[in-house]
């Protein structure tokens, strides 16, 4: 089992959704029914999606341009995002993640899968959600882009880097997570950040950040700056940028973040290992598996068709 923290929340909102996702689903075309849950685990919301692409403008455009020390032109990267957009939607309203041969990993740029789309709704305007999305996707990247205290600080890095999976093992269990950007500096701790695109932008993901940086000093990457291995856990810095709302949240790691941190990542691996999370599907009962006992958390679920078939 690899936990994560967006895969442990699932758990606690549904243990049936999180066996879909994490055991059920299969690329494997000997199992229809565990090809067709792969399908559908990829199923993205509106909101999902337009923090995708606002990740992947930002982590292929924007950042190699800063270390690269070349200038950000916002019109050049508006475009690109608005083409990127467009692609994505045009991939996913002719279900193009349904084509036979379709791997994910050979269209990391287009390949995309809207719940919308795949269970429409009537009530729901999507044109008008789209249209919305791109707003708010056009917002958060020019934030950034006219953010030239945080570009400047960014150009000062010896090495950054983005959405690398860091994994280590706490009691016997793989801890991974992907930070959106980590930034190495000659004279200074490792700074990571995490972009978020909320409308309102109140939650806070201090936690999140917290598994980050425990997970950073903790993994061996080869191309990762010895410097590294300078500086306690306590010296790291931690940041939230709210794109759209143009809001930086810096964070302070001191022993008691890192302790109960620590301690929640523990517990919660424990809870799991309660319904035997860490055997192969195979060795485990769908039935074992609860389904949510809050009919809100079944919105977006993509596993409708087979979940609601066997209430």
């Amino acid at each position: 089992m690899i936990w994560t923290i967006s895969n442990f929340r699932e758990f606690q909102k549904c243990t049936r959704k999180w066996f879909y996702s994490e055991k059920m689903a299969s690329w494997s075309l000997k199992n229809p029914m565990r090809r067709e849950v792969f399908l559908l685990s990829n199923l993205t919301s509106i909101e999902a999606w337009r923090g995708n692409i606002v990740d992947y403008i930002i982590s292929n455009c924007i950042i190699p341009r800063i270390l690269r020390k070349q200038q950000l032109i916002d019109e050049e990267v508006i475009k690109m995002a608005n083409k990127l957009t467009r692609d994505r939607y045009n991939f996913a309203i002719n279900k193009r993640y349904r084509e036979n041969g379709m791997k994910k990993s050979d269209h990391d740029y287009d390949y995309s899968a809207l719940y919308p789309i795949e269970y429409p709704d009537p009530k729901i305007n999507l044109n008008e959600k789209l249209k919305i999305a791109w707003s708010e996707i056009e917002i958060s990247l020019r934030n950034f882009l006219h953010n030239k205290d945080l570009i400047n600080y960014l150009k000062e890095a010896k090495q950054l880097i983005v959405q690398r999976p860091l994994l280590f093992k706490l009691n016997e269990c793989n801890i991974k997570g992907i930070p959106d950007l980590i930034a190495f500096f000659d004279n200074k701790p490792p700074h990571i950040f995490d972009w978020k695109v909320h409308f309102y932008g109140t939650k806070t993901y201090d936690e999140q950040l917290m598994i980050y940086a425990i997970a950073l000093k903790n993994s061996n990457h080869k191309d990762f700056p010895i410097i590294n291995n300078n500086y306690s856990l306590n010296d790291y810095k931690i940041s939230e940028y709210q794109l759209y709302k143009d809001i930086i949240r810096n964070y302070l790691i001191n022993d008691d973040f890192i302790e109960n941190t620590t301690d929640f990542i523990a517990d919660s691996v424990e809870q799991m290992r309660l319904y035997d999370c860490c055997k192969p599907f195979d060795e485990l009962n769908i039935d074992d598996f609860e389904t949510t006992k809050e009919p809100r958390n079944c919105g977006y679920c993509p596993y409708k068709k087979y979940c609601w078939e066997e209430i």
